[in-house]
């Protein structure tokens, strides 16, 4: 499984707490995002783009049902995602440790967090494919 630590990702401002840079300011100081997250009853991102595997890492982490719709993979600004296991729509060459760089190795890295979740396909085109957790 891959790790996350919600602690260390919100210590460092991943989740918008720098009240200093307007570009930063998400209408929220750190406690305020914070107690947000943990009541929600569930996290949904819909194409989220570079936050999609930080929503997955805190309801996994919270225990909170999750629904994400990931879009864009951005394999130069994540470059150490690695595959644990083999894809199932490889070439047939072990791609365990292969770096994430296409959509479907993003859907098998997001997989790969937790044995619990699950993958559907949305009735609409385009990135369409959810990976959702029901607690």
């Amino acid at each position: 499984r891959h790790n996350y630590d919600l602690d260390h990702d919100i210590h460092n401002e991943r989740v918008g707490d720098n009240e200093d840079d307007d570009d930063h300011h998400h209408g929220g100081n750190h406690d305020d995002m914070l107690l947000l997250v943990q009541r929600a009853t569930c996290l949904v991102g819909l194409h989220p783009d570079e936050c999609t595997e930080d929503i997955l890492d805190v309801a996994l982490r919270l225990h909170k049902p999750v629904a994400i719709v990931p879009c864009c993979v951005f394999p130069t600004l994540f470059p150490t995602r690695r595959l644990l296991r083999r894809c199932p729509a490889g070439d047939g060459d072990d791609d365990v440790g292969k770096p994430v760089r296409t959509y479907d190795e993003f859907l098998q890295y997001l997989l790969e967090k937790d044995d619990r979740l699950q993958k559907a396909t949305l009735p609409f085109e385009g990135k369409n494919q959810v990976i959702y957790l029901k607690v």
